[in-house]
């Protein structure tokens, strides 16, 4: 008799452990759900913009500069520098981006 009362305790306990090691599985597993579906909604919110258009916004920034700031201005200058390093930085992002497409050897590599 004492045994078969050992036995149901341990399988009780075996399950109780199988049970709530499921349940932290299953609400990680919910978390990294949200996460996933957090950065994918991330990625279709992103402004992609052509060559064109990032020069266009930079031709625009610039003039806007040049309009408010001196354009000897040391500030002018500079954030004439910033402007044509983010519109550079676009343009990278938005070749790479395409880049897979057109060379999908260069990703086996």
């Amino acid at each position: 008799m004492n045994e078969l009362l050992i036995t149901v305790i341990v399988l009780i306990l075996f399950l109780l452990v199988f049970l709530f090691g499921r349940k932290e599985q299953v609400s990680q597993a919910a978390l990294d759900k949200e996460d996933f579906k957090a950065e994918k909604d991330s990625w279709s919110k992103e402004e992609i913009k052509s060559h064109t258009d990032i020069d266009e916004t930079r031709d625009e920034m610039n003039k806007l500069i040049e309009e408010k700031l001196d354009a000897d201005d040391d500030e002018g200058i500079h954030l004439k520098y910033i402007i044509n390093e983010w519109a550079d930085l676009k343009k990278r992002v938005f070749s790479e981006r395409r880049s897979w497409v057109r060379n999908p050897e260069k990703d086996s590599e």
